[in-house]
C-alpha cells in the first residue's frame, strides 16, 4: 500500500475526492479474509446500469467506511486485541 493511500493521509486528501463516490477497495482496500471473483458478460447495458443503482449500488462499502474502519482496527490492536473485528 502507498504511503500516499494510508487512512491517516485520506484526512487531508484534496477536496474534490468524494470518499463516499469511490468503492472502498479502489483507493485503501477492503479488510477481508478471503474474496471472489465473479466475471460476466453485460448484454443490457442500460437495464444492467438501472439494477445496479436500484439493488446493487447501497450495498457497496465505500471507501469512507473503509477508512473509518481502518481507525477502529488500528485503536482495537493498540488496546492489545488479537481477535478480528466483525465488518458490519
Amino acid at each position: 500500500m502507498s504511503n500516499a493511500l494510508t487512512p491517516q493521509n485520506l484526512t487531508t486528501s484534496p477536496s474534490n475526492i468524494d470518499l463516499d463516490q469511490i468503492q472502498g477497495d479502489v483507493l485503501i482496500g477492503l479488510q477481508k479474509f478471503a474474496e471472489q471473483f465473479l466475471f460476466f458478460e453485460i448484454k443490457g447495458v442500460s437495464g444492467f446500469k438501472a439494477l445496479l443503482r436500484k439493488k446493487i449500488a447501497n450495498l457497496l462499502t465505500t471507501t469512507r467506511t473503509v477508512k473509518e474502519r481502518e481507525f477502529h482496527l488500528r485503536d482495537h490492536k493498540d488496546q492489545g486485541n488479537t481477535s478480528p473485528l466483525p465488518n458490519i
